[in-house]
């Protein structure tokens, strides 16, 4: 668990600050890493169900879509069970 002044308490998800957002979908031209449509959600890497912590270098944007999909687990293990 991270434990930073930066991090977003859990259950506080939805307050991440402005700059957090434009960051990440600047970083990634605003779109869904997993399938390159336009990105509508902040996804966490590691997810929170597994102690991911909500901070910046944690998200990455994705569409509901796949961040729905993708569910409780890492980008790495859900491109892995794409293939």
């Amino acid at each position: 668990m991270v434990t930073t002044q930066h991090a977003i308490p859990r259950g506080s998800r939805a307050d991440q600050p402005t700059w957090v957002w434009l960051m990440v979908l600047t970083a990634h031209r605003g779109l869904c890493v997993y399938c390159g449509k336009t990105a509508t959600t902040l996804d966490h890497e590691e997810p929170v169900a597994d102690n991911g912590a909500d901070i910046w270098w944690n998200f990455i944007p994705a569409c509901e879509s796949c961040n729905r999909r993708k569910g409780k687990r890492t980008a790495k293990r859900w491109a892995a069970d794409m293939r």
